[in-house]
């Protein structure tokens, strides 16, 4: 349970201070503060900025048609694009957070419920634009494609692999060809 509750504070950016209580990383955004706050590559970080302009100018210029077609204004479609780069901003940070120990666990996990997400979708997934590669979700009633959860798995899962093998990882044989072999199990 402290382990749980030590990993959520970790997600959520709390520290223990020598009183005790509890400070989140949160207050005062500032723009010098958020800048100091985001740690990585500052390449990886101006992809992120690129993408996301390019995204506004691409679903801007694009919805003309879609906007007459259903009465509505380009801006509408604008400002619904830019609400959903607030949020996946809001997540990258969060996200960037967090130990990267805790992905690892995550990781075998992940990849273990994507297998039979997958053979089921096979079997019993929505036909949509003939194909038969999503999945309802029953509660919400929204369709997942389930193949998303998997690249995500395998992507997390070959990392940790590759991780625990960093004493030889420049052989090909004892690094490389176990985690190629699940790889090739996994995709057929």
């Amino acid at each position: 349970m402290s382990d749980k509750l030590n990993i959520l504070k970790q997600f959520l950016g709390f520290t223990e201070t020598s009183e005790g209580a509890f400070s989140s990383s949160i207050k005062g955004l500032g723009s010098a503060n958020l800048v100091s706050k985001t740690k990585g590559d500052r390449v990886i970080w101006a992809i992120v900025v690129i993408l996301t302009l390019v995204s506004l100018l691409v679903v801007y210029s694009s919805t003309g048609s879609l906007a007459y077609k259903y009465s509505k204004s380009t801006e509408s479609f604008l400002f619904k694009q830019f609400a959903f780069i607030i949020l996946g901003v809001v997540i990258i940070y969060f996200a960037h957070r967090v130990n990267y120990t805790v992905y690892s666990r995550i990781a075998v996990i992940l990849f273990l419920i994507s297998i039979p997400l997958l053979l089921y979708t096979l079997l019993f997934g929505v036909q949509l634009n003939a194909g038969s590669r999503w999945i309802k979700l029953p509660v919400i009633n929204i369709t997942f494609q389930t193949s998303d959860l998997a690249k995500l798995a395998l992507f997390m899962y070959m990392s940790r692999q590759l991780s625990r093998k960093q004493a030889v990882i420049k052989d090909f044989k004892k690094a490389s060809c176990p985690s190629l072999s699940r790889l090739v199990s996994f995709v057929y």
